[in-house]
């Protein structure tokens, strides 16, 4: 069984395609390109699997075609998540350098539920969701975490607050301190960012002085109170 700290050293890569009966793995597009054009494996090395959905393969490469690469199964090990239930509602931002690089750095701590959604104050108001999807696995991998992080994209913060769940809504003007929380596991928790120029009076509307809290006395761009967050929730 792997743990870890044994995971320090190696090189992960994804696939969906996992045939438990007969103990292959299958490999194609850029994770077959990348296995065997930039770190160029051969047959008989060790490669490192995930499904994404919190199981780690250690295989062996066997065999490669033209368009696809067939590992053979030594070992899984199961992780779990421990964020299964928390989710991160993120506004699109007007930089999205910043907003992709909040998103990244949130996976690589531990974080695997995102929604997107459009705020009354954002500036930008669609997403790239093929480029997201590829910085998330880039992250999951880096990070050699093993869930794919999962994104749903929102309308706007109304279609949110319909969920079932604690709401943490980060806002400067809140008296409760973040760091005071404890995540109530049974439960989703949802934690809302504003945008750039922050929430509107109307989305503040939907909560109560309850649910507001703040992560420093210091006024925080989005995506520094994101990757903060992040920090503080995903303790070793």
């Amino acid at each position: 069984m792997l743990n870890r700290n044994s995971l320090k050293d190696i090189e992960l890569y994804f696939s969906e395609e996992i045939d438990l009966d007969n103990n292959t793995i299958i490999i194609k597009g850029d994770e077959l390109k990348h296995l065997t054009t930039v770190m160029r494996h051969k047959p008989g090395d060790k490669i490192f699997v995930t499904d994404g959905k919190g199981s780690l393969f250690e295989t062996v490469f066997e065999k490669a075609a033209k368009e696809k690469l067939e590992t053979a199964i030594i070992t899984t090990t199961c992780f779990k998540n421990n964020y299964q239930n928390v989710f991160f509602c993120i506004p699109l931002l007007r930089n999205p350098e910043r907003f992709e690089f909040a998103l990244e750095k949130s996976v690589e701590l531990g974080i695997t539920n995102f929604i997107i959604y459009t705020a009354k104050r954002s500036v930008k108001k669609n997403v790239k969701a093929e480029r997201l999807n590829k910085i998330v696995l880039s992250a999951m991998k880096q990070s050699l975490r093993t869930f794919l992080p999962s994104i749903i994209h929102s309308e706007n913060l109304a279609s949110i607050v319909k969920n079932e769940g604690e709401f943490f809504v980060l806002h400067q003007g809140a008296e409760k301190k973040l760091k005071d929380v404890s995540i109530k596991k049974e439960k989703n928790s949802y934690f809302l960012f504003g945008p750039e120029g922050g929430f509107d009076i109307s989305e503040l509307e939907f909560f109560s002085n309850n649910d507001f809290y703040k992560l420093s006395v210091n006024r925080l761009r989005s995506e520094t109170a994101v990757i903060s967050t992040a920090s503080l929730l995903c303790t070793i």
